[in-house]
């Protein structure tokens, strides 16, 4: 299994920030330790691999951001915290919550388990007397759409967001996220050459 890694960077000339992360090990320590069931694993992998990229957003060595999902589904709410140097820590309060693949795709029903009618918190230690809170509704349960739907909402950042967590009878095989978030001078064409290859991930 490759060694765990996190990259951070700007692309087209500095008109973009990038964040990527690939956690398999993570993951799947994540799963054994916390006895999860395959969908409540990609659930809070998933958001663990969001919290650590946020995390490497701070601009503040030793901050924190904390993620916290209460979407009203059987696997409870999840809480992840992410550091400047991209470590994390989470929990998810029913981790053996275990659901059928879904029947449109065959994909793990993760919107199933986390629910999508509820919030997600934000809560960001710069390390001053007050930690700023921001939270925004969920528009999914699927974590990577209410990541992108929290940064557009409560910071005016329009972002890209893929989380993804792939598991087989042995375990985690693969756990991998990206967030990509234009700057303010963005030119145009280069939203629109971002948008044209964003759509034709898998």
């Amino acid at each position: 299994m490759a060694k765990d890694s996190l990259l951070k960077g700007m692309l087209c000339d500095a008109a973009v920030n990038f964040y990527a992360v690939s956690a398999p090990e993570m993951i799947e320590k994540v799963r054994l330790m916390h006895g999860a069931s395959p969908v409540c694993t990609a659930a809070l992998g998933r958001t663990l691999m969001a919290a650590s990229m946020m995390g490497a957003m701070m601009k503040v060595d030793g901050g924190e951001v904390s993620l916290i999902v209460k979407g009203g589904g059987p696997a409870g709410s999840i809480v992840c915290v992410g550091r400047t140097d991209g470590s994390v820590k989470g929990y998810i309060t029913n981790p053996g919550v275990d659901l059928p693949p879904r029947e449109s795709d065959g994909k793990l029903d993760v919107s199933g388990a986390v629910g999508s009618d509820g919030t997600l918190t934000v809560i960001s230690d710069l390390g001053m007397k007050e930690p700023y809170i921001g939270q925004s509704n969920l528009v999914s349960g699927e974590i990577a759409e209410d990541v992108a739907s929290y940064f557009l909402t409560s910071q005016q950042q329009p972002s890209a967001v893929f989380l993804g967590v792939h598991l087989n009878a042995g375990g985690v095989t693969s756990a991998c996220g990206m967030i990509l978030q234009p700057m303010p001078n963005c030119p145009e064409p280069i939203l629109d050459l971002l948008e044209s290859r964003l759509y034709a991930l898998k």
